[in-house]
């Protein structure tokens, strides 16, 4: 057989031309076509042809970039030229192109070549480009035969870098400026996390293959993501009717927790705008997340990833990268994070608040709630007088509850009043690098709070060592209308001398307080003979008091028994001058023996119901039978003929007695009501209670 001549050349018809009438002469025309049958494509220009800047017809070369468009398949060949009429005929001196390439057609146009269907062929041919293809993204493509552009400077010759059209450059645009991870970065080399063709290991290997073959190329897509939308229509020409899906399993779509407690959510609709709640919660609820932002916001612990606290997303590769980032601002810089435990150190917002500050290293999955000593274990001056133990109960700072409770005789108890009674409960002012102190009335800080004077204030005088207060509730006369007094230096340790007389006095002034102290008249009785009994005396010695037997001691603990059921009170003015330790034996300081009812905000009366009240001041039988006549308030035993002569009260006392300020139906006023306040002090007093006078 001889040698196949290579077609394109100006010599090349007339060769055939001579080769064919040979055949003619020698074996005629049918069979000398029969035995070239065996001829393909690739017998005159390779399959596909060779590109060269030159026609070269000893390898069948020219101009064009059909390598790349081709490949090795024969049938890709129609999708440019027709389909028709290729034999060995074709060779008529022109190229046939098809009408439509790929029968594809847009709402821009047809897609095809841009000379005419059928031109001539030469040396020099004057190339031209294709418009509305697929393959090029609809774009006008470069000229044939134009050197191959190369990733990533030429991707823009199809579609932007990142792709900007229409709403999918949305999404475009926010991936590939957010850097992200899942795979590899996005950029103009790493479409991979996405897009697989030819990525390996997320690194992507982006040659124009991904969009060769003249055809409608179908987006490629990692088989991880789970996208849910068509691959093909997402071609400009079908904008606004493209429809996109959304992905699933990734990563970059999660609630961002490491290990076990990721979970991936569904994404939202390529094209559509996202925010922090897309994707995880919003305010975040894993691990110490509700915690912290019940105060602070994401940037105090992100700062390097966001710039507020909503959906700003500004740090290069710090947002699902894979890891947590942690970069610390305002109050928390000089924060340690060690990734490894998962523990912050060095953090003022995890110290005591002292100057200098003691810092309590945090783990932030720790399990169970914190609490107030988490951070502060040890506080300084008056806390302990104050809050006692409450701090290892509470969880939170702007607690407003009095949780005071038990006697001051019972070790373990203690006063417990929340931290809002002097701390402001604005989620700013905690952990923010100073110790605030408000102690103006506040509903807020609880009802106590509420109860202080306008003007309270604390007065430092000297920082850390000398510092009070002033106008607050906790330090007055408990008065509906307080009368406010200086407290106590606060880091002067425990009060010394006489603690009620701090605050309200003992006795308190107020009412009939002076009129409640010792006994029943017990400084003027009549003695039945002449003159008067002695104001005190032992016991079994006839006296208006000092025998309890024969006369009821009247302190605090008779109408406030539920606060403080001790009837000694050692530093009362009107007891201190006999009960000195020389004239009178010292009994004992008054103490509070609930806790919770006293500094509660309320005058809390509960009167003593231990016996029935006794006294000596007797009324002359003839007198006192008529008052018993009248309702009888009081038993007799006998009437001044010793130590136990005494009349004693029919009815125990009981809280029922007094209401809104009055007593009733006390025999100590012969059963005759009494208001507390205004019945005192008046020049009738005792008609007020001896109504037969």
């Amino acid at each position: 057989m001889m040698r196949k001549p290579r077609v394109g050349t100006k010599n090349a018809p007339l060769m055939i031309w001579l080769f064919s009438l040979t055949l003619l002469l020698s074996a005629g025309s049918a069979a000398a076509l029969s035995q070239y049958t065996d001829l393909t494509c690739a017998s005159c220009h390779g399959l596909p042809p060779v590109d060269s800047a030159i026609r070269d017809w000893k390898v069948g070369a020219f101009q064009g970039n059909h390598q790349t468009h081709a490949g090795a398949n024969a049938l890709t060949c129609v999708k440019c030229h027709n389909s028709s009429g290729y034999t060995l005929e074709h060779y008529n001196g022109s190229i046939q192109m098809a009408h439509t390439l790929n029968n594809y057609s847009s709402v821009r146009g047809a897609a095809g070549y841009n000379k005419p269907i059928f031109f001539n062929q030469t040396t020099a041919p004057v190339l031209s480009n294709c418009s509305n293809v697929s393959c090029h993204f609809e774009t006008q493509t470069p000229v044939w035969g134009s050197a191959m552009p190369q990733t990533p400077g030429d991707c823009n010759l199809c579609h932007t870098i990142p792709p900007s059209f229409g709403v999918s450059g949305v999404s475009h645009s926010t991936h590939y400026a957010n850097v992200a991870a899942w795979g590899g970065l996005f950029g103009p080399l790493t479409c991979t996390p996405c897009h697989s063709d030819g990525g390996v290991a997320g690194q992507a290997k982006w040659t124009y293959d991904h969009a060769t073959s003249a055809g409608r190329r179908p987006v490629h897509f990692d088989a991880t993501l789970g996208y849910t939308g068509a691959a093909n229509n997402f071609f400009p020409s079908q904008a606004p009717s493209r429809v996109f899906g959304s992905c699933a399993n990734t990563y970059c779509h999660s609630n961002g927790v490491q290990g076990a407690g990721n979970v991936r959510v569904a994404s939202p609709v390529w094209g559509t705008k996202t925010n922090c709640g897309s994707c995880h919660a919003s305010p975040m609820t894993s691990n110490a997340h509700p915690k912290h932002l019940a105060s602070f916001g994401c940037v105090v612990c992100h700062s390097a990833t966001v710039i507020n606290n909503t959906t700003l997303i500004v740090g290069a590769g710090r947002h699902t990268n894979g890891v947590v980032d942690i970069s610390f601002s305002g109050t928390a810089v000089g924060t340690t994070w060690t990734p490894s435990t998962v523990t912050c150190s060095t953090s003022y917002c995890h110290s005591n608040g002292a100057t200098p500050p003691v810092y309590q290293p945090i783990v932030w999955s720790t399990v169970g709630p914190l609490n107030c000593t988490t951070c502060h274990p040890t506080l300084s001056g008056a806390h302990a007088a104050h809050v006692g133990t409450l701090p290892s109960a509470i969880r939170f700072y702007n607690y407003t509850a009095n949780k005071s409770s038990g006697s001051e005789l019972t070790a373990g108890t203690y006063y417990a009043f929340g931290c809002a009674n002097c701390h402001p409960t604005d989620p700013a002012l905690h952990a923010n690098g100073a110790v605030d102190v408000l102690l103006t009335p506040s509903a807020a800080g609880g009802t106590l709070k509420a109860k202080n004077s306008a003007a309270a204030a604390r007065t430092v005088i000297t920082a850390g060592s000398n510092v009070t207060c002033f106008g607050v509730y906790c330090h007055s006369n408990g008065q509906a209308t307080p009368t406010y007094v200086t407290t106590p230096n606060w880091y002067g340790g425990p009060i010394t001398g006489d603690k009620c007389a701090a605050c309200h006095g003992n006795s308190p002034t107020s009412g009939a307080h002076a009129a409640h102290v010792v006994g029943i008249h017990n400084d003027d009785i009549f003695n039945g003979r002449f003159g008067t009994y002695s104001a005190g005396g032992a016991v079994g010695k006839s006296a208006g008091h000092g025998d309890p037997a024969q006369s009821t001691t009247m302190s605090c603990n008779l109408c406030h028994n539920a606060t403080t059921s001790v009837a000694y009170n050692d530093k009362n003015t009107a007891c201190a001058s006999c009960h000195n330790g020389s004239r009178a034996p010292l009994k004992g300081s008054a103490v509070i023996t609930d806790r919770s009812l006293h500094v509660n905000g309320k005058s809390d009366l509960s009167f003593w119901t231990g016996s029935s009240i006794k006294t000596k001041a007797q009324l002359r039988p003839v007198s006192f039978a008529g008052y018993t006549a009248a309702g009888g308030y009081w038993s007799r035993t006998t009437y001044k003929t010793g130590a136990s002569s005494t009349d004693s009260a029919k009815s125990l006392l009981n809280n029922s007695m007094y209401s809104s300020g009055n007593c009733s139906n006390i025999a100590c006023h012969n059963g005759r009501a009494v208001n507390w306040t205004s019945d005192v002090g008046k020049g009738a007093e005792c008609v007020i209670c001896h109504s037969k006078l």
